[in-house]
């Protein structure tokens, strides 16, 4: 339980959740069996069924405010991989969400970073061009940080990078770097490099990786070679 309450455990909400949901009722659970034990007190079962909703709802509301607090925490004071992708992640949703909507969190963060950041490299220095590959287009840099989509892809991608600059043993976040460097940022050579960066970290993800078939193998006839010949010559 104070795992969970100091630090988020996983990066996945739905993984986390329910993680969470396991512990906390699995304690709530040995609690009453506890008092049922030591009050002798009978219908603790209906106790229980009442109150699995409630503490799975304390779970969701204690995840909420802990990324809350990752979203407001600078990346030189997070403590754990894990904090750091949860962070990004956090980011990264509401960017997506910002298309139809506004943030005013993500507004108040491109913001601060705007004005704390003292990179020469860094996206959000107007002498720095963004390209997109898959609109095939310049960041045109004439609307706010918050709207343009170029620069949040960019903003992000940094994100990625400093948090492995801090991080520098993490494969799970080589992994989701890469990841996003493929779906988001189309950059398939990127996406390897750092792909083969995660396996010299943790070499099992090797065969991860490389044992699962692809859909053009799926495609291909599975019959032996000696077979094909003969097929081959029947015709």
């Amino acid at each position: 339980m104070y795992k969970y309450i100091a630090m988020v455990p996983y990066y996945d909400s739905i993984v986390s959740i329910a993680w969470g949901c396991v512990v906390f009722n699995y304690f709530w659970i040995c609690l009453n069996a506890l008092c049922m034990i030591i009050l002798d007190v009978r219908g603790h079962i209906i106790i229980i069924l009442l109150g699995v909703p409630v503490v799975s709802g304390v779970v969701c509301n204690i995840r909420k405010v802990r990324i809350k607090h990752l979203l407001l925490t600078g990346n030189d004071k997070l403590v754990t991989p894990t904090d750091c992708l949860n962070r990004i992640i956090a980011i990264q949703q509401m960017v997506k969400a910002s298309v139809h909507k506004e943030d005013i969190v993500l507004i108040g963060i491109v913001n601060l970073h705007t004005l704390e950041c003292q990179n020469d490299g860094c996206p959000c220095k107007n002498e720095v061009e963004l390209f997109d590959v898959g609109t095939k287009k310049f960041s045109s840099r004439d609307t706010g940080y918050h709207k343009d989509a170029i620069f949040l892809k960019h903003f992000v991608k940094k994100l990625y990078e400093d948090g492995l600059t801090r991080f520098a043993d993490s494969d799970l976040l080589s992994v989701m770097f890469a990841s996003y460097l493929f779906r988001n940022m189309k950059n398939l050579h990127a996406a390897v490099l750092e792909l083969n960066s995660a396996m010299k970290k943790k070499p099992s993800l090797r065969c991860l990786l490389y044992t699962s078939p692809s859909p053009r193998d799926r495609q291909k006839s599975r019959m032996p070679s000696s077979a094909c010949k003969k097929k081959k010559k029947q015709k």
